[in-house]
């Protein structure tokens, strides 16, 4: 029976972690050269969405403070959406991170 070497272990254990530090740093480089914070594929995500809104939802305000809107869909649902901690009632903006239809129609039409 052939014995292994331990050197290839331990080198694997001390690379590891600057193998990690510079692959860490060369993203944060690309990070920080997208120009809206996000990448192209969250863009192009938000973007469809924005296409999406195109219903015919009516909006009112409940509370401009806490900025909480009502927002009316065709199909006589009512969600609420609260910009300030980036809340739904759909609960797609807190399951996926992104503004949904919802939330973008309100940012629309209340021009933020």
């Amino acid at each position: 029976m052939r014995r292994l070497c331990p050197m290839p272990v331990t080198w694997l254990v001390s690379g590891h972690p600057k193998k990690l530090g510079k692959k860490f740093a060369m993203r944060k480089g690309e990070i920080e050269k997208w120009p809206n914070g996000v990448g192209e594929r969250i863009e192009q995500r938000i973007a469809d969405a924005y296409k999406q809104m195109g219903c015919g939802a009516t909006m009112e305000c409940y509370s401009m403070l806490l900025g909480e809107y009502s927002v009316l869909l065709t199909n006589s649902r009512k969600l609420v959406v609260q910009l300030g901690s980036q809340m739904c009632t759909c609960q797609k903006w807190q399951m996926t991170g992104l503004p949904y239809s919802h939330a973008l129609a309100v940012i629309a039409k209340a021009n933020l």
